[in-house]
């Protein structure tokens, strides 16, 4: 075949399956609508920043959730609702995953190459250039890199003269009880804690999306993509949004198969990113047919030493499968064994992307 002519019959093709697509921006998971769906978190943040915008007395908040939970499109909307409002208050956004130390934050938010300064002369420069009420919003800082133990620029900024106020997001809902004492005293930040989406407010959202994004869509199909998200993603929106373009963009239309491939496609990237210890968390538990957490823990110490890796304790443990549940990974249940009460740990995801994610971090 003609390469030209098998480019013209493929792009005809791919047309003709994209031909309800009218903006395609709406399925871009970074899109931030004009007006998201009204929840009382969002109003809990304004507020807090106002008074913070009139009294410059900064209230430090802790917002967690479960990934795909509304987190990060909140704090973007307020932002710019902020900028177009002609407000005082200055909301800034840091991704902590594409910036992992306190270095790199600092020299993202000015501009600035993180080349030949140190860390007190980027602060400097940050002091500088921001004197108005600013509020600096640090998305998924449970990312922060272990090398930056320390965790320096919640430490400077909590501490400041300045009284700069501080949005931290995260997915970890221990992420504070894991700062070091002196950093978390002068922090001390208020929790906040973004609910799951319910299946009304998922369904609301694939409408939003749909009416926008699509010129032709089925009511009763945005209900199943909503139903199938709540339940099996711990809701997670993302999926819920992939799934609907995948539906109006695949040959063949089939929502399961849709629905597995958004799965895949999102916590693939999520696994890939996981700390060696959580992968190793995740790697016992896929070892341990009958799920139960003490089993799993017993696996996973064993797999730590082969690996010459120090183990988390128990307790720390415990604490990281919440971590993992929030990130829709994992489902802790509670289950009755013989007489007495355990938990059991069900995996949410493909074990091969497992496989892919622990091969590259330990057998490259």
């Amino acid at each position: 075949m003609d390469p030209i002519d098998y480019l013209k019959r493929t792009r005809s093709l791919v047309e003709m399956e994209m031909k309800h697509i009218k903006d395609f921006k709406v399925f871009d998971l970074n899109f931030v609508p004009e007006i998201p769906i009204n929840r009382p978190e969002m109003d809990k943040i304004a507020k807090a920043v106002l008074k913070y915008e009139k009294s410059r007395i900064p209230t430090h908040i802790f917002a967690f959730g479960s990934r795909g939970c509304g987190k990060t499109v909140t704090m973007k909307y307020l932002q710019r609702l902020f900028d177009t409002s002609s407000m005082e208050a200055k909301l800034l956004y840091v991704n902590v995953r594409e910036h992992n130390t306190s270095f790199k934050m600092f020299a993202q938010l000015l501009g600035a190459s993180p080349r030949g300064v140190s860390l007190s002369e980027l602060f400097a420069r940050f002091k500088g250039h921001f004197s108005a009420p600013t509020v600096l919003i640090l998305d998924e800082i449970d990312f922060i890199s272990e090398k930056d133990k320390d965790k320096e620029i919640l430490y400077l900024l909590s501490r400041c003269s300045e009284n700069y106020m501080l949005i931290l997001l995260a997915n970890n809902p221990k992420f504070v009880s894991d700062i070091d004492t002196r950093t978390r005293s002068s922090l001390n930040p208020a929790p906040l804690h973004f609910k799951n989406y319910d299946a009304i407010q998922m369904l609301k959202i694939l409408q939003q999306r749909a009416e926008k994004g699509l010129s032709k869509f089925s009511h009763s199909l945005l209900n199943e993509i909503s139903a199938l998200a709540v339940k099996h993603t711990n809701s997670d929106v993302r999926v819920a949004l992939k799934t609907l373009y995948y539906m109006a963009t695949e040959k063949g239309n089939d929502l399961q198969e849709c629905f597995q491939n958004a799965q895949r496609d999102l916590t693939a990237d999520l696994i890939c990113d996981l700390n060696y210890n959580n992968l190793l968390v995740l790697k016992a538990a896929l070892k341990t047919p009958n799920g139960l957490v003490k089993e799993i823990y017993e696996k996973y110490t064993r797999l730590c030493s082969l690996k010459n890796e120090r183990p988390f304790s128990y307790p720390y443990f415990y604490n990281n499968l919440s971590y993992l549940q929030s990130l829709g990974l994992i489902l802790l249940a509670s289950t009755k064994v013989g007489r007495t009460y355990t938990n059991r740990i069900s995996l949410l995801f493909q074990p091969e992307l497992l496989q892919t994610a622990f091969e590259s971090k330990f057998e490259s």
